[in-house]
């Protein structure tokens, strides 16, 4: 909560970003991982950059 990371409203680029990794979450399941999943994380960074999930997707 001190990091704004929980609990916080996003703003309409964060939840634009959260929108693009449940994409890739279900191409993934369907497809497999592969590299337009690794470009889409790529964007979703950069537009919301202290995303829990997507950070962890991309460190896994």
């Amino acid at each position: 909560m001190q990091n704004k990371i929980y609990l916080e409203n996003l703003s309409k680029k964060e939840l634009l970003a959260m929108s693009y990794f449940d994409l890739t979450r279900g191409y993934e399941s369907k497809f497999g991982y592969d590299e337009f999943v690794d470009q889409v994380i790529n964007k979703v960074l950069e537009l919301y950059p202290n995303g829990v999930a997507p950070n962890m997707e991309k460190n896994c």
